[in-house]
């Protein structure tokens, strides 16, 4: 079995964007559902050391559903046209002797981006991936922050009460109610 490595893709590409992303849903489910889950934020090694399992998992699925979001762009013809002209003709006559036919113009960077991958010096490439996918994750995780900087706000302002103060407030009222001052006298 191959050993897993920890790179810093999977700091950059998952693990940032899902903690983003746990962050929205944190404050969302505290300022919705139940303030107690508010203790979280003091809790031990285990819990953070969880919470940073569900972050990296929760980024996988940022990056999921930032590839299904972006999947029709078409960056090949933007890159390509990045090139200069001269760079661009000698690439295309560097495959065609390489391959035997022309390539296709839409194709030149795919097959220079494999070309580099196979051959070349990656570092570069590297850094460009792992900050693809920063910002591909970063995409889907700040509005998911954004929805949970609103719902706490929305209910600051508004003090709408968590399921759990309404539960505190209808036992209040129950123990002082009348029949209850009677019973005590």
């Amino acid at each position: 079995m191959k050993e897993f490595q920890f790179t810093i893709y999977e700091i950059l590409g998952y693990l940032a964007p899902g903690a983003v992303a746990l962050a929205g849903l944190y404050l969302a489910g505290v300022a919705l559902f139940d303030a107690r889950l508010a203790s979280l934020a003091t809790a031990g090694t285990r819990v953070v050391v969880g919470m940073a399992v569900f972050a990296y998992i929760l980024g996988h699925c940022t990056h999921a559903i930032a590839n299904v979001l972006f999947s029709g762009l078409k960056v090949d013809a933007q890159a390509a046209a990045e090139v200069p002209e001269c760079v661009r003709a000698a690439l295309l006559q560097r495959f065609e002797d390489a391959l035997g036919k022309p390539l296709p113009e839409d194709n030149l960077y795919v097959a220079s981006d494999a070309l580099v991958t196979q051959v070349g010096n990656t570092e570069l490439r590297d850094v460009y991936v792992y900050r693809e996918g920063f910002y591909r994750g970063l995409t889907v995780g700040l509005p998911v922050l954004g929805a949970g900087i609103l719902c706490t706000w929305a209910s600051w302002r508004w003090g709408m009460p968590s399921p759990s103060s309404r539960s505190r407030s209808s036992a209040r009222r129950a123990t002082s109610s009348p029949r209850t001052k009677l019973r005590d006298v």
